[in-house]
């Protein structure tokens, strides 16, 4: 019998999803999921949700059009916990007229930080993976350093196989520990496109010698990065080959808001 291939644990914690006004979809992108404290967040970009540019905050859309709910394509989970890819999840964006997504101002110049975290609670036929909860053992202290590999996995124009991402390969091209324009971000070397907004960005490469213990056995370097969200604008796509990514670190400042 042929060995069963498993998808790599990545590839199952990055999610296509349409934000959309009523069945209405007005744009596509990617989400992920994160839990702090037993509670699972879904995680995407502030102008998918919004519906408007962080910085300036007009409308994106030439019609002014705002999501209401996003339409996450996720797994289905049965009672013998085998899951399916196919599922639809409609989430909310609004109760009573309020976000119920959690966002934050950067402080320094008064643009809106462009990752959202929203509470949920997954439904019992739903299947997802926390991203956080996808990193080898024995990998607390590995970091990035400019000129690293990573690679943002989302779902460029849309593309998906059987709601599986597509892996991009990008190259960390600003110091990791350097804030750009006093915003938490970093710069990516890659030619990522339309559709890959709210991506995950992860480092993975294999270790030369595999490391094991009693807490479990470790093949491979791994480290969430942070939250792709567009490219450095230019007036024509060739010109520009720089992706914002938002660190990390974001994402658990994001939660502390919600409970301080």
């Amino acid at each position: 019998m042929d060995d069963i291939i498993k998808p790599d644990d990545y590839s199952l914690a990055s999610y296509y999803v349409e934000a959309c006004f009523d069945n209405t979809i007005l744009s596509n992108a990617s989400c992920f999921f994160y839990v702090y404290n037993q509670q699972i967040f879904l995680v995407t970009n502030w102008h998918v949700v919004s519906g408007r540019d962080p910085n300036t905050l007009e409308y994106l859309s030439k019609t002014g059009g705002i999501p209401n709910n996003l339409k996450v394509y996720v797994f289905e989970k049965t009672n013998s916990e085998v899951f399916y890819p196919g599922k639809v999840w409609k989430v909310p964006l609004f109760k009573n007229d309020t976000p119920l997504w959690i966002e934050n101002t950067n402080k320094d110049n008064n643009s809106k930080v462009n990752v959202v975290v929203i509470p949920v609670k997954v439904p019992q036929e739903v299947k997802v993976f926390p991203i956080n909860t996808l990193e080898e053992p024995f990998n607390e202290s590995t970091s990035v350093c400019v000129k690293d590999e990573v690679f943002v996995i989302g779902f460029p124009f849309g593309i998906k196989c059987c709601d599986l991402p597509i892996w991009k390969r990008a190259s960390i091209a600003s110091e990791p520990l350097v804030n750009i324009n006093d915003k938490p971000i970093l710069y990516v070397d890659t030619t990522t496109k339309p559709g890959m907004s709210g991506s995950p960005v992860v480092y993975k490469e294999r270790r030369s010698v595999a490391l094991g213990g009693k807490n479990g056995f470790s093949r491979f370097f791994t480290k969430f990065i942070g939250v792709y969200s567009g490219r450095v604008y230019a007036e024509n796509i060739y010109e520009a080959q720089l992706g914002i990514v938002w660190k990390a670190s974001v994402i658990d400042e994001l939660i502390k808001l919600k409970f301080s």
